[in-house]
């Protein structure tokens, strides 16, 4: 496999929250990025990876191409999702930031990863991608879950454009429970001379030659799984599947104690890749019930607060309005007196004028 410099498209638009891809299409995004990550660092130190957001108000390029695996998954935290995907504009962007890389023996690749439907127009959209086969560079698109049948001929015109030599692969993934694991499968099968293709339920070849050591540093469920993935394949390659273990109804006590003590020390088969992103998505979308349910618990104790705050403002009001009504009494008290006084000061001073 030739050394290559990669640029991934993250789709970080509002279609992304979808929910068609359990437990999303951003965390289907995600995990994908790992995997190809992933991938192309394990299989050489002179690969690099970089990543551009190709959602939101704005295309932004995130991380330059490099093989430190850790700078290309962390540059992906905090991000928002917003806005509509800018398909064409992020392709020229990848093609820019692969234009200037460093290492220039490096071929160049982009990833694009599409979560919502493409808006550009068939001719902006060829026209890129013939761009693309004149420069060299390989393009391939991962669909995740997005079937809008003018959303697919348009990528579908993109992929037939900008395909040589069979150096680009287009994978859809349907509505349905993690299909990464085998897209990736594809994508390495594809960059190794294949066609473009649908993940369905084909024969898993073993593709991962370079994932013998994965680092377990970067995701240590993945790095299992894959360990776990290919001493499966291998079992079934050799034929070595656990015997049977057969119980006759002629056995005494004895012998029946013997065999439920070997059934019991029978190592438990481990879950399959599929199973294993499986409970990950799982633990995943618990922990996201979780962190809703706090959300929700302090919304309540927000709401509390603000109606300890307009109780506390009303008696404020109601303190105030007595005060003011009891000045208002005393200066009345205060009139009321000083004109009896006068009348009286008026009494006292006429029988003196009358003398």
């Amino acid at each position: 496999m030739p050394i290559e410099a990669t640029i991934i498209l993250l789709d970080n638009s509002e279609y992304a929250r979808n929910g068609d891809l359990e437990p999303s299409r951003w965390q289907q995004e995600i995990e994908a990025l790992q995997l190809v990550t992933e991938a192309k660092i394990s299989s050489s130190m002179e690969n690099g990876v970089g990543v551009i957001l190709s959602g939101g108000r704005q295309v932004q390029l995130l991380q330059t191409p490099t093989n430190d695996s850790n700078s290309v998954v962390g540059c992906c935290d905090k991000i928002k999702l917003q806005g509509n995907i800018h398909f064409s504009i992020s392709l020229q962007q990848a093609q820019l930031a692969l234009k200037h890389r460093i290492n220039k023996k490096q071929q160049q690749r982009i990833t694009a990863f599409v979560a919502s439907p493409v808006e550009d127009s068939d001719e902006q959209l060829v026209k890129i991608a013939k761009l693309m086969k004149k420069n060299n560079i390989a393009v391939d698109i991962i669909n995740f879950g997005e079937q809008n049948e003018s959303h697919l001929m348009k990528i579908k015109l993109f992929h037939e454009n900008v395909d040589k030599d069979n150096n680009s692969s287009l994978i859809n993934l349907k509505p349905g429970l993690s299909q990464i694991y085998e897209a990736l499968i594809t994508l390495i099968q594809n960059q190794q001379g294949g066609q473009d293709g649908q993940v369905g339920n084909q024969g898993q070849q073993n593709l991962f030659n370079n994932f013998d050591n994965p680092d377990p540093n970067m995701d240590p469920e993945l790095a299992e799984a894959i360990k776990l993935s290919l001493m499966e394949q291998q079992n079934q390659t050799q034929g070595q599947n656990q015997p049977e273990t057969f119980i006759d109804e002629q056995m005494d006590e004895e012998e029946l104690l013997k065999k439920a003590k070997e059934m019991s020390l029978i190592p438990e088969q481990p879950a399959s890749p599929k199973e294993k992103l499986a409970n990950i998505f799982e633990g995943a979308k618990a922990q996201e019930q979780q962190d809703q349910e706090k959300l929700e618990v302090y919304q309540d104790e927000d709401q509390e607060k603000q109606g300890l705050l307009q109780e506390q403002k009303a008696e404020g009001e109601v303190q105030e309005k007595q005060k003011e009504e009891k000045e208002e009494d005393a200066k009345e008290f205060l009139e009321d007196i000083l004109g009896d006084d006068d009348e009286n000061q008026k009494l006292i001073k006429k029988p003196d004028d009358d003398k």
